[in-house]
């Protein structure tokens, strides 16, 4: 991963010296979802979030280099189950500052596939749980997600004048961190990945 990086960075200060530039600004909904590793954790259903911010567009023939600064708001839930018909439900709310570098092609001027890694700030994150054999939800601050996390994206776009469509696809690494919940000795720790799909419309401020 390190590697494939440095050689997309390289890439993309070559490509910025003869680029043309275009900005604007985008906003839309993302789905997400866990995918976690073991056999005790499990995702539940889908999560509904907000993503929205601006972007900069460099283009050079039919190839485009675009960062990102984005907003996005993420819901999503999964369960610990150790032991059979005891079951400890977790409904996350988290926001973060996304920083995705997206580098694609356009096909005739009006389709567009792209790809890259997006770097995650967490600027906030809510968790509540509930067991199965109990009613009383309790808040957990903080805890559950790291702080800093790195994820790739692909994605492809429709674009007519000012106005562009993206659905992208976003892949989270090691979203998870140790945690423990009141009263309980051991630590909670899911080995797991995000998955995001990101429906967005943006406008950009330059005609082509």
């Amino acid at each position: 991963m390190k590697k494939c990086l440095i050689v997309f960075f390289l890439a993309v200060i070559a490509f910025s010296v003869t680029a043309q530039i275009n900005f604007g600004v985008r906003a839309g909904m993302n789905i997400n979802n866990f995918n976690i590793k073991s056999e005790y954790y499990r995702a539940q259903e889908l999560g509904l979030g907000f993503t929205g911010g601006l972007f900069l567009r460099l283009t050079a023939g039919d190839y485009f280099l675009e960062p990102d600064l984005m907003y996005s708001r993420r819901n999503s839930s999964f369960t610990y189950s150790p032991q059979q018909n005891i079951d400890t439900v977790f409904n996350t709310n988290r926001s973060y500052l996304d920083l995705p570098i997206h580098f694609g092609k356009e096909f005739f001027n009006v389709i567009s596939i792209s790809t890259g890694p997006v770097f995650s700030l967490k600027l906030s994150e809510v968790a509540e749980y509930y067991t199965t054999n109990q009613n009383q939800k309790t808040k957990i601050i903080n805890e559950v997600f790291q702080k800093r996390n790195l994820g790739w994206q692909i994605g492809a776009g429709i674009n007519s004048g000012l106005f562009m469509i993206d659905f992208r696809y976003e892949w989270g690494f090691g979203v998870f961190q140790s945690f423990n919940l009141p009263g309980l000795i051991s630590d909670f720790n899911p080995d797991g990945n995000s998955h995001s799909l990101q429906v967005i419309l943006a406008m950009k401020f330059i005609s082509d």
